[in-house]
């Protein structure tokens, strides 16, 4: 039954201490909570996984559309907006109180949000050379 843990790509992840088994957990579990209708629980651990990863936040909007509700769906999404975002301001102030700074708070986020090159590398253009027909590009003339 845990025959999947002597995968050698878990071992590796494992060995490299990656967080990315956890994120994908913490998603996983979201979106289980959401299809079984646990709006605060999905949102809660949502928010958590976005506290880990900027990316999680993505899945927000199609959260809020899911969850079924009696209620309109405006008004369910602020609300449910809102607790997500309280939610995520109070685990960084948690993080906050425990680091004892605001640094290990915003270093989380400022890999993803910092980057200041945002040119295409040569492992991009190659890739759009490759698919594109001999001396066509794909841009119209």
């Amino acid at each position: 039954m845990s025959s999947f843990l002597f995968n050698p790509y878990t071992i590796l992840t494992t060995l490299a201490r990656s967080t990315a088994t956890f994120d994908n957990a913490l998603v996983l579990l979201s979106l289980s909570c959401s299809a079984q209708g646990r709006s605060a629980l999905a949102i809660s651990v949502l928010a958590i996984a976005t506290r880990m990863a900027l990316y999680p936040a993505l899945l927000l909007p199609a959260i809020l559309l899911y969850l079924p509700s009696p209620s309109p769906l405006a008004t369910r999404a602020v609300r449910l907006a809102g607790h997500f975002a309280a939610f995520l301001a109070g685990l960084s102030m948690l993080e906050r109180a425990v680091a004892g700074s605001w640094a290990a708070v915003f270093r989380n986020w400022s890999v993803i949000l910092g980057i200041r090159d945002l040119t295409p590398n040569v492992g991009l253009s190659w890739c759009a050379s490759a698919l594109a027909p001999a001396g066509d590009l794909g841009c119209p003339s």
